[in-house]
């Protein structure tokens, strides 16, 4: 149902639902869950644990027993591509990227086909101090977003994350912030807020 036009609220709210639904069942029917969860313990962050799912993305955090074992994280990614159709796979090691701007931990990010539809997986790999700390991060932002307008972030986020610029120079996170914290209800007030930001 993911739209290519502007969307009532009424489709957006339908959206939204019908992603969660079909990420659900990938996590939990499907087994991707269960394959990441073998190497430590799991948590679902992101748009989906938000509930405000404008695309098909997951965004996922591991905690891992050594926060360097890249072997142990690289064969969630095997069993990640020989359980699903896995078109390709990013991997980033932070450590080793000047200035990387994503913060401390091993990546992959596998781009799945499911039910003929394109997903990506963002799972990161954390040592437990560095996993504990992503997931009070993520705890604050849940509390922060909690009197935002939903709609108004579902209205700006379901523009903006079909643009060629969104993740790399403006993210869900910049969609929050202009929400919670500025009032920004439209997309036109996003962008305008967008361009004055830095100055």
């Amino acid at each position: 149902m993911v739209s290519s036009l502007s969307s009532t609220d009424d489709e957006l709210l339908a959206q939204a639902v019908e992603l969660r639904e079909e990420a659900r069942t990938l996590l939990h029917e499907e087994g991707l869950l269960s394959i990441i969860q073998q190497v430590g313990p799991v948590c679902v962050i992101g748009s989906y644990a938000l509930n405000l799912m404008t695309w098909r993305d997951l965004d996922i955090s591991v905690q891992l027993p050594d926060e360097n074992d890249i072997p142990r994280f690289f064969g969630i990614g095997q069993r990640i591509v020989e359980k699903f159709q896995v078109a390709r796979m990013t991997f980033n090691n932070p450590v080793l990227i000047p200035n990387f701007p994503y913060g401390r931990g091993l990546y992959l990010g596998p781009h799945m086909l499911y039910r003929g539809q394109n997903w990506k997986v963002d799972l990161w790999g954390y040592g437990k101090d560095d996993y504990q700390m992503n997931l009070h991060k993520f705890g604050r932002l849940s509390d922060e977003l909690r009197d935002a307008d939903r709609l108004s972030i579902l209205r700006i986020k379901n523009e903006v994350c079909k643009r060629p610029e969104y993740i790399h120079e403006v993210t869900s996170m910049d969609i929050y912030e202009a929400v919670a914290k500025h009032n920004i209800n439209t997309i036109e007030e996003f962008d305008e807020w967008i361009k004055h930001r830095s100055e």
